[in-house]
């Protein structure tokens, strides 16, 4: 392995891995346990969003560095609130329930990712359908001839006027490495009730209604674009 043989350090950021559709996932530190650092935390792969806790796991091997890592934290922040604490207690226990939650999340955002793929590819979007998570990373190359034309050069100009004109809210690609030109957005489909959603999640298929009726926001966002970029 080239990490091996160049004893590299590897920083495996895992804080997506239980959303995995499938539920499946394989974690380099298996193949390099020695020089692999693990980071997660509650926010994504809970659905915990505003329970910031974040973790990093470290092999004996670096404990050096653990320990420069604690310095540094203890420099940057005091402690975790209580009820975070509490919360990942029980996370990062495993349990019946809280296995039978992660298939529920599971289930339900296959199910919108698929819808969301399947509608925007209409619109003539680019993307790679996700494996898991709950973002699209769609392009709008497709339209970049009649955007330019109207003055929409960047990325960033794309959002600010979807955001006026249709009230859908995305993030610029340029936020996460790419040109502006490339016109690539970051969209997240998690505007829809999740408990409501869950509560007909399990072993069973989804109702054949169930973006419909329990996802209402983001079918009603996919029309919006469509609509914009037709009458582009």
């Amino acid at each position: 392995m080239v990490a091996c043989k160049n004893n590299l350090i590897i920083v495996g950021d895992e804080i997506y891995v239980e959303t995995a559709f499938d539920g499946k996932h394989t974690s380099i530190a298996e193949y390099y346990p020695e020089g692999t650092v693990i980071s997660s935390g509650l926010s994504k792969w809970c659905d915990a969003g505003g329970w910031r806790l974040g973790v990093m796991v470290f092999p004996d091997e670096l404990r050096v560095l653990q320990d420069a890592m604690a310095v540094i934290a203890s420099e940057t922040f005091t402690s975790i609130s209580a009820p975070t604490q509490y919360a990942a207690c029980t996370a990062f226990s495993p349990s019946p329930a809280l296995g039978a939650y992660l298939r529920g999340t599971r289930q339900v955002l296959g199910e919108i990712a698929s819808f969301m793929t399947q509608e925007f590819r209409v619109s003539r979007l680019e993307m790679v359908h996700p494996v898991g998570g709950f973002y699209l990373f769609a392009g709008f190359g497709q339209w970049r001839d009649k955007l330019i034309q109207q003055g929409t050069h960047s990325d960033a100009d794309l959002c600010a006027r979807l955001l006026s004109e249709t009230g859908v809210a995305i993030l610029p690609g340029t936020d996460f490495g790419m040109a502006p030109e490339q016109l690539y957005t970051r969209m997240a489909y998690v505007d829809f009730d999740g408990s409501r959603a869950l509560s007909v999640s399990g072993d069973e298929s989804l109702p054949d209604n169930f973006i419909e009726e329990y996802c209402p926001k983001l079918v009603k966002a996919c029309q919006r674009l469509d609509q914009w970029l037709t009458s582009l």
